[in-house]
């Protein structure tokens, strides 16, 4: 495990992106105060630092972003995705800490869904917990999913992280895009669980996932850019 001073090392010794050159070429004030300003204004929580494991360098997110609060589950991730990129055996040559913003308005709580669920059972604690959503609203979603996973020979039983990781796999194409259908229509933007102990929150739309570092630029809002 990378000793956790070193990650907060490589958190505080971090640099300014090269989108500070774009957006203060624009006349943006690029001052700490200013850019949460901004960040404040475009929604991002600024009071929460949240942290993501990465082994690789990136310019955007791809699919749900997920995050934790505490630093060494944030590493142990961390060390996970560099030893299954760069075949690193302890994994942590390359492990790194990002700490980034968020925005959102309705989260999931994952951990009132059952153990081992299946697509009936995940949509009406959807149902459940949303306030917007019906079963009757579900139903035409519900037939797809199903139709999908047998297309797939998948299920009927499920992990809880089927039901946003790889989910074509899982449901087929129709039924991953119905999936996705219902977390809209039910108006969650973020998934929340416990794991060891510790708060973690997937934010559905990596859009609205910012490093603390970003420029905060009004006109990248929107845009998946980590430092936009």
């Amino acid at each position: 495990m990378l000793n956790i001073k070193t990650v907060i090392e490589r958190i505080l010794l971090e640099k300014p992106d090269p989108n500070w050159e774009k957006a203060s070429s624009k006349g943006l004030d690029m001052s700490k105060q200013a850019r949460h300003a901004r960040a404040k204004a475009m929604g991002y929580d600024i009071e929460t630092v949240w942290k993501h494991g990465t082994g690789v360098s990136f310019d955007a997110f791809k699919g749900a972003v997920w995050l934790s609060h505490d630093p060494e589950l944030a590493t142990m991730y961390a060390g996970l995705r560099s030893n299954i990129k760069h075949d690193d055996p302890n994994g942590m040559e390359s492990a790194t800490l990002m700490p980034v913003y968020v925005r959102y308005n309705r989260v999931l709580n994952i951990d009132k869904v059952g153990n081992s669920p299946t697509i009936k059972s995940f949509v009406e604690e959807l149902v459940s917990q949303s306030g917007t959503l019906t079963m009757e609203m579900a139903k035409p979603h519900i037939k797809i999913m199903i139709r999908g996973r047998r297309e797939e020979e998948s299920g009927p039983y499920y992990n809880k992280h089927d039901f946003w990781n790889d989910t074509t796999s899982h449901f087929g194409e129709a039924g991953a895009r119905s999936l996705q259908t219902l977390f809209k229509m039910a108006n969650f933007d973020a998934i929340i669980m416990t794991e060891l102990d510790y708060d973690t929150i997937g934010i559905l739309d990596p859009s609205n996932v910012r490093s603390v570092f970003a420029a905060f630029d009004p006109s990248n809002d929107g845009k998946n850019i980590i430092s936009g």
